[in-house]
């Protein structure tokens, strides 16, 4: 047996009862269906800043490339 499946079983003895414990709770699960609700929004819109700033923008790449 390897140290990194030594160490996979250990972490595993340890932090499976911790998350279920937490994840039991009402209001952890509440802050977690919360980021995973907003995920895809951040991301999304994060990307469209992208998009805006570094593309589009007067002072950018694409501006960069035409002059």
């Amino acid at each position: 047996m390897g140290l990194m499946a030594s160490f996979e079983r250990g972490m595993e003895r340890f932090l499976v009862p911790v998350a279920i414990k937490l994840n039991s709770q009402k209001h952890v699960a509440a802050v977690r269906d919360g980021f995973v609700f907003t995920f895809p929004i951040i991301m999304a819109s994060s990307l469209i800043i992208l998009i805006n700033f570094a593309i589009l923008s007067p002072d950018g790449f694409i501006a960069g490339l035409l002059h």
